[in-house]
């Protein structure tokens, strides 16, 4: 009897464990060394998803035009995002100012953006209608790249090479190409012009 009773205890627990949300490597990195009352920004992405793929088969089948499809695309993900995210929503709302300092529900991807603590974080990882949680993307802008290179004499060359073209290391020949077939070109129009004139 304890053996059955202590199977069935296991069982429970591997199951809850096993639908459980998950935290993203990026997050359980950022987390690793922080204490459970420090906040962190989250988003938490939500298990019901709308099958983007399958509906937009469904409605190339019917021969539905560009404003029905936005429609029903744009319908249909807001309807699942407020179907399943009414009990965490409401969870956070019952838990703001204290652990949660806020949050902010978003349709496109069924997810909820959360600031709150470490400690809450994975308790919300143990819910069974979470699927996975990311850590906040950090926005950053990307820095010139610097060249080597000295800037090349445009009096000998003319006007030298385009940055972008020398930024891939193309050939020189590669931006003067453009030039010689324009040239060739106003040539040949021009033969055919004279042969045609009048005169």
């Amino acid at each position: 009897m304890k053996n059955a009773l202590a199977a069935l205890l296991l069982l429970t627990l591997v199951a809850g464990s096993a639908f459980a949300g998950t935290l993203s490597p990026g997050l359980q990195q950022q987390i690793q060394f922080l204490n459970g009352d420090e906040e962190v920004r989250v988003l938490v992405v939500m298990k019901d998803q709308v099958d983007v793929r399958a509906l937009d088969w469904q409605l190339h089948d019917a021969k539905a035009g560009r404003e029905l499809r936005h429609q029903r695309v744009v319908g249909d993900l807001q309807t699942i995002a407020k179907e399943s995210q009414n009990d965490l929503l409401v969870e956070l709302s019952s838990k703001a100012g204290g652990d949660v300092r806020g949050f902010t529900s978003h349709w496109l991807i069924n997810s909820v953006f959360v600031v709150t603590t470490v400690d809450h974080v994975r308790e919300l990882a143990k819910r069974a209608d979470v699927d996975v949680i990311e850590a906040d993307l950090h926005v950053e802008l990307i820095e010139p790249i610097k060249s080597d290179k000295p800037a090349a004499d445009k009096s000998a060359k003319g006007i030298g090479l385009t940055p972008g073209l020398d930024a891939i290391n193309a050939p020189p020949r590669v931006g003067r190409a453009g030039h010689r077939r324009h040239r060739r070109d106003r040539r040949r129009a021009g033969y055919r012009r004279r042969r045609t004139h009048p005169l």
